[in-house]
């Protein structure tokens, strides 16, 4: 892969890559003799974030993504909008807010392709331990899909990022 990632400008910061044709079948066969590149743009300055993201591999429909977050000061909210390459399109939108050492985040990412709706929720707590370190709660709902059931999950844990 050979990537560049730009310095800042005023909030500005632009990234592209390329990953050659595979050489030997190292990749899967899905994407083997295929090369990709891709392509981004990501503001970010005081409590705007706004991102543009866009790949293709080759002989393949283009991907595209559409997202953004707003800080509030008091909650953040975000959201984004994703067309992929033969999959149905969806859009995500998510709030989250600190309440006191606790923050509270909801999501919720829909599906919007023809015949394939499915709704996905999440709402998680997390405890700040430390700087890099918290603790967290999680409650997912994995929406049906044709016809099948929904299903939901819990999750607890602590997580550390070096």
């Amino acid at each position: 892969q050979v990537m560049y990632n730009s310095p800042s400008f005023g909030g500005l910061t632009v990234s592209a890559s390329t990953v050659l044709k595979a050489n030997g079948g190292i990749d899967s066969a899905a994407t083997a003799d295929k090369s990709k590149y891709d392509l981004s743009a990501t503001y970010a300055k005081g409590p705007v974030t706004a991102s543009l993201a866009y790949n293709n591999l080759s002989g393949s429909e283009k991907n595209w993504a559409l997202g953004g977050k707003y800080d509030f000061g008091a909650f953040a909210v975000a959201g984004s909008y994703q067309d992929p390459a033969g999959a149905p399109k969806g859009y995500t939108l998510g709030v989250s807010a600190p309440v006191g050492p606790v923050t509270l985040t909801a999501d919720i990412a829909r599906d919007t392709g023809t015949g394939t709706k499915n709704t996905d929720f999440v709402l998680e707590a997390k405890y700040a331990l430390s700087k890099r370190t918290f603790a967290y709660g999680v409650y997912m709902r994995d929406g049906a899909v044709a016809g099948a059931q929904s299903v939901n999950g819990y999750a607890v844990g602590v997580r550390h990022n070096f």
